[in-house]
């Protein structure tokens, strides 16, 4: 009598150039009381079922492209990169810095880059954060933490679009120079950091003494999402 269960989709998060023969992914347990009130506990399916799966053990997966524009730029030596993402939507961009620190360690040389993580705690909610601090000290990645639950670690900011705003003299000049965006999260999360970047063109415009009206920055939104605005958005 029950419906089939939605397939679920996950993010790589590493690099083929690392071994082409792995795919990782990177999920978060649901595991929370129940709505009801009653004290039990509500376990979330499939990310409950990866948590046990053990070495050796089959799974039942198909491997697809990422959609539209969401992977690193053609030109990688001249287009800086922007990514921002709260939780597990740091998968794609952890793939993404793993493949930038292979290409640098072989001897290109590539445009900055430049991640925006937001988590609500930086001890018990940030992953992946020694490969990061890592790579950042090798010149790999810029990394601008947002906590929403120690927003004192992170200049204030509780939120990833929080911390965009306040990075944003930077990002302008980053973003002139022919930068690509990417976010990676929920929806509100993904809107947020819509509104921002409206909010910085508009703020820019005006500090030229070119003030742009709503519609003008809808239709400038619009020209550049898919091209320099990419977004990957689950539920």
């Amino acid at each position: 009598m029950l419906v089939p269960m939605r397939i679920r989709h996950y993010s790589i998060c590493s690099s083929p150039l690392a071994d082409p023969s792995v795919a990782s992914i990177g999920w978060g347990v649901l595991d929370t009381l129940h709505k009801a009130g009653d004290g039990k506990r509500y376990l979330g399916v499939a990310s409950t079922y990866l948590s046990s799966v053990e070495a050796q053990d089959r799974v039942h997966v198909a491997v697809k492209s990422s959609h539209g524009s969401f992977r690193l730029p053609n030109d990688i030596e001249k287009t800086p990169i922007i990514m921002l993402c709260a939780g597990t939507g740091l998968a794609p961009f952890r793939g993404f810095v793993e493949e930038r620190a292979i290409q640098i360690a072989a001897g290109r040389k590539l445009a900055p880059a430049y991640l925006f993580i937001g988590c609500q705690d930086p001890v018990k909610d940030s992953i992946f954060t020694d490969e990061l601090s890592e790579w950042e000290g090798s010149g790999v990645v810029s990394i601008f933490y947002a906590f929403s639950r120690a927003k004192h670690l992170s200049k204030n900011c509780r939120y990833v679009q929080d911390r965009l705003w306040e990075e944003r003299q930077e990002m302008i000049k980053v973003f002139k120079s022919g930068a690509k965006l990417y976010v990676c999260g929920r929806a509100r999360m993904n809107e947020g950091v819509t509104h921002i970047t409206k909010k910085i063109y508009q703020e820019a415009a005006e500090t030229r003494g070119e003030p742009k009206t709503a519609e003008e920055t809808e239709k400038w939104f619009r020209e550049i999402k898919g091209e320099r605005f990419a977004s990957d958005v689950f539920d």
